[in-house]
């Protein structure tokens, strides 16, 4: 059994400040180059054209790389390492442009800025819009032994918010005839309804917990998983 409980409003505070800190930093530097274009622009001979050219660049490249950043980070679900790759990334590129002597170099520091940041802000995003489960059993051997770790989360978890409510879903692996598909199936809802009564004996009211059933390709053996509402 994996148990994932519940992490500390600290932690979450913390998590949060730290990402938005990042993405504030990288969102300043990005428009910095807008208020410092009064002196960069003389320096470098620039005009008003090549200006529009630079400002907009980056945005260009931001939007696209958004998607193909985020599409990378689900596939392979390395989402904390794209994150720091990113966010160095973008500080070489913008001490790039902190030292371009012409238009040329500055356009490909900004179009490769904007490369760099375009998946900074989904990434960060993505941690507040997953619901992660509260405690994950998995029924891979006989006579599972949960109920001191279930009672431990729920507990740490109720002394955080103490009306919240739980969601027990039974989760199988799928693939394989439809037969054995049902029959997962049946496992996976008979378990999370064992799971829903030592809940029950726990103390918890029955219209604080509910139960439901569904299935994912990447696990091999039935789990239930709690999750926190």
């Amino acid at each position: 059994m994996r148990d994932t409980a519940a992490r500390s409003v600290g932690y979450q505070v913390a998590l949060t400040s730290l990402l938005s800190l990042n993405f504030g930093i990288v969102l300043f530097d990005r428009n910095a180059l807008g208020f410092l274009m009064p002196f960069i622009q003389p320096e470098l001979s620039l005009s008003n054209t090549q200006v529009g050219i630079l400002v907009s660049a980056l945005s260009l490249t931001w939007a696209i790389a958004a998607f193909g950043v985020g599409v990378i980070s689900d596939r392979f679900g390395s989402r904390k390492q794209l994150l720091v790759l990113s966010t160095l990334a973008f500080s070489v590129c913008s001490f790039g442009s902190g030292v371009a002597m012409s238009f040329v170099t500055l356009l490909a520091a900004r179009l490769l800025m904007g490369v760099a940041e375009g998946g900074i802000m989904p990434i960060s995003q993505s941690p507040a819009a997953e619901r992660k489960p509260l405690v994950v059993i998995r029924f891979d051997r006989p006579n599972v032994n949960y109920e001191q770790a279930l009672y431990q989360a729920t507990s740490k978890a109720l002394e955080v918010r103490p009306n919240a409510a739980f969601d027990v879903v039974g989760v199988s692996p799928s693939g394989g005839t439809p037969a054995q598909t049902a029959l997962n199936g049946d496992i996976a809802r008979t378990n999370a309804d064992r799971v829903v009564r030592s809940l029950l004996s726990m103390g918890l009211p029955a219209d604080r917990v509910s139960a439901s059933q569904s299935n994912d390709p990447g696990i091999q053996a039935s789990e239930v998983r709690i999750y926190v509402r």
